[in-house]
């Protein structure tokens, strides 16, 4: 009798067997592409020799090789040509390796694009030609040249996460780089300093252009580029950029504490929430307004729910799951314990200000808050 394990055994061998034989068919034609460029005439890395490069390279695909193991095969052509060359040497040796050493990356290139269709539109996306410019403005030692502006706008950006969480690397790259490629059809100059999701973005300021411009475009760019981001924009004169960059981080590491969601925000955005994190007795004395609270999340939440919907208690008790009478009672108990009316406004301000402080709370304090 067969055992249990012995089919799956069968399936391992025969998946073994049909990937040797594809990666030797794979060795066989890069080794005949390889050998075709070299000894031929033609020096051409385009045309009829590139078209059936990017055909093989695809049946590879459609064969299910795997992309490393394309790629080595590739690799491998090439050092058994120059071998094969070199164990029967002409006079035309010389010329023939430097043609090897010319094709090899167009080669590799052209398999990592089949394989990769998206890393064409990274590579031919406009490079980071601003990079040394930022880092001119930012202290850095680089010589400014011509590209110091009279004003700029720091933006510190973060981009979303992808929807699909196994993204590859390349995929998270190429977003930020889609997203720089279209901001730049509405900025003459983008000087950026950018890793794959998150980094600051250089931006003159000319005296004619409206107030909301950088908002704007970088709404329709992100649109654009399919992506999603949280920013914050500090604007500064050049001798100030160093200084703008540090507050427009601190800005953005704010707004993402506070959970203010994704969009571009500014300081007048964001100057009561700022000034509540500036250290101080007042801040301390304000955050301590809620302290009452702690060990009863429900009133927390009852508070936060009331508060961000404007102080109608239908539609929070409605948010909340909760029956309107429920809501009044833990209002009132909130009150009790606090000293301050809900419903009244100036109550409220100071109630609504000790939620941000708290929220922007060390982390072991802004477990205790509904996160929103």
């Amino acid at each position: 009798m067969a055992t249990p394990t012995a089919a799956p055994r069968t399936r391992d061998l025969v998946r073994d067997h049909r990937t040797q034989r594809i990666l030797l068919r794979a060795d066989a034609e890069a080794y005949r592409l390889c050998w075709e460029f070299v000894t031929s005439d033609d020096g051409s890395l385009t045309g009829a020799w590139a078209a059936r490069v990017d055909e093989t390279v695809r049946r590879w695909e459609d064969a299910g090789l795997a992309f490393p193991k394309a790629r080595t095969a590739v690799q491998q052509a090439l050092c058994r040509v120059a071998d094969t060359l070199a164990g029967s040497p002409t006079s035309a040796l010389p010329q023939q390796l430097r043609k090897i050493l010319d094709v090899g990356p167009h080669l590799l290139q052209r398999v990592m694009y089949t394989y990769h269709p998206a890393r064409r539109a990274y590579f031919a996306s406009p490079p980071a030609a601003g990079r040394s410019s930022a880092l001119a403005l930012l202290g850095n030692g680089f010589e400014r040249g011509d590209t110091a502006a009279g004003i700029y706008d720091a933006v510190a950006i973060q981009l979303a996460p992808p929807a699909d969480h196994t993204a590859t690397h390349s995929a998270r790259t190429t977003a930020m780089r889609r997203l720089l490629r279209e901001l730049r059809v509405f900025h003459d100059t983008v000087l950026p300093i950018v890793a794959d999701t998150a980094g600051t973005l250089l931006i003159p300021v000319h005296a004619d252009e409206s107030g909301d411009l950088l908002e704007r475009s970088l709404a329709v760019s992100a649109g654009l580029a399919a992506v999603s981001f949280t920013a914050v924009a500090v604007r500064a004169t050049a001798a100030q950029v160093p200084q703008a960059r540090q507050h427009a981080h601190q800005l953005l590491d704010l707004v993402e504490r506070l959970d203010r969601g994704p969009g571009l925000y500014r300081l007048g955005d964001l100057a009561i929430e700022y000034q509540l994190t500036r250290p101080g007795l007042a801040r301390e004395l304000l955050a301590a307004v809620i302290d009452p609270l702690d060990g009863h999340p429900e009133l927390l939440d009852a508070l936060a729910h009331y508060i961000d919907t404007g102080a109608v208690a239908a539609y929070a008790a409605h948010e909340l799951g909760i029956h309107p009478a429920t809501l009044t009672r833990r209002l009132v108990r909130i009150r009790e314990l606090t000293g301050l009316e809900p419903a009244c406004l100036l109550d409220r301000y100071r109630l609504q200000a000790a939620l941000i402080l708290r929220r922007e709370a060390s982390p072991d304090r802004r477990e205790r808050l509904p996160h929103r």
